[in-house]
């Protein structure tokens, strides 16, 4: 059967809820077409396994503390452990938070509740009749704001404002009219209090629907498309990591560089090849500056050049765009002076000296530190990060 682009419009009637998890599915047509359209069964992976496992435990943990009206009750997360066969990886993310992690009892509006929307975003109890589903780990009210805690065992650590947050905000906000402002948070559980967050109000429930309507009529284009016996193309991406068709079926395993090669062989080539640049860039460059710019055309007739290039670098002094953007506030009301920070390579040399002892403790004083994640190669002659 021969691959073919989908349509935008379908027939909802043939098509599940759109739910994160189809969601991420559809990051590969084909698989999605094989996984949830035509039921293949599969074993589960390392990473569900141990996903379901944090949550699983954690929901319990959190059901006891509103049951008993407690913010934290560290011996019982001990006795959920022993009681729990779980993986190593999630016990150790587990017990990592056991003394930290703490909730408002009172402020607990529900706990992994499914909730529905059917095609036109109205609330609907009954999931036959849905277009949309999702179940928040966690639904935390305070007056008109609703905060949802997506707990993450992942190692990288990505920005909040993601489909997921997306869908799950506008389920919050229909189902609950009073809800005027959700606070989407992912909490990185690997890096202790490391999060992000993305923020959505009433007044954007409009723009929400353009987004998760668009997903949806992805995802009903691709149950027409299988209606009509055709076959879902394959889209190599974070999908292929655990997919059970990779090495057997998948439409492009013979040139899906996540089927060819294994993270050693990467790791090996992404080595070697960068040795190469800096011995070949070092060489190019002595020649640059004795001989002038060197370049070359390809057969596309994309022409690539070394040369050194006079180039600006623009600074403002502090003092006077502080000034500048306090006035502006005042005229305005719009304060954007949170926004402006100062890196810590510029500032760090400044404090060094003994004399300046007592301003480097002010300074520390209001330092922001956010934890984030960088993808290092660490091992190489030159140690750095891609």
């Amino acid at each position: 059967m021969r691959e073919v682009k989908m349509p935008t419009q379908a027939n909802s009637s043939i098509a599940p809820p759109l739910s994160q998890s189809r969601l991420n599915l559809m990051g590969c047509p084909h698989l999605y077409q094989k996984r949830v359209i035509e039921g293949l069964q599969e074993s589960d992976n390392p990473f569900a396994i141990r996903g379901r496992e944090f949550h699983d435990v954690r929901a319990d943990y959190v059901v006891h503390l509103v049951a008993t009206r407690q913010r934290k009750d560290p011996a019982k997360l001990d006795e959920l452990l022993n009681d729990n066969a779980i993986s190593e990886d999630a016990y150790q993310l587990l017990t990592n938070s056991r003394d930290e992690f703490e909730i408002d009892p009172e402020s607990v509006l529900h706990i992994e509740q499914r909730l529905y929307l059917g095609d036109d975003f109205e609330p609907v109890e009954i999931p036959k009749f849905a277009a949309y589903e999702g179940k928040p780990d966690l639904v935390l009210i305070n007056g008109a704001e609703a905060r949802i805690p997506d707990y993450k065992t992942t190692f990288q650590i990505f920005d909040a404002d993601t489909p997921q947050g997306r869908l799950y905000s506008l389920l919050v906000m229909i189902h609950y009219p009073f809800v005027e402002r959700v606070v989407f948070e992912l909490h990185f559980v690997r890096y202790g209090s490391a999060k992000r967050k993305a923020e959505y109000t009433r007044d954007q429930i409009s723009h929400l629907k353009g987004r998760v309507a668009r997903d949806r009529d992805r995802q009903l284009a691709l149950h027409a498309l299988t209606e009509r016996g055709e076959v879902a193309p394959a889209i190599p991406g974070e999908a292929c990591i655990y997919c059970p068709l990779l090495m057997t079926t998948c439409p492009n395993r013979e040139i899906n560089d996540y089927a060819v090669s294994t993270p050693e062989d990467l790791l090996k080539e992404e080595v070697f090849l960068k040795a190469r640049i800096k011995r070949v860039s070092g060489l190019l460059k002595t020649h640059v500056s004795v001989e002038g710019p060197v370049s070359y055309s390809d057969a596309n007739g994309h022409t690539y050049s070394r040369e050194f290039e006079l180039k600006e670098r623009t600074t403002f002094p502090l003092i006077p765009v502080l000034e500048t953007l306090i006035a502006w506030t005042k005229r305005t009301g719009e304060d954007i002076t949170a926004k402006l920070k100062i890196g810590a390579t510029e500032l760090k040399p400044l404090l060094k000296a003994k004399k300046r002892a007592e301003l480097a403790t002010e300074v520390e004083g209001v330092k922001i530190v956010e934890q984030y994640t960088q993808f290092s190669l660490k091992g190489s002659e030159d140690d750095d990060a891609a």
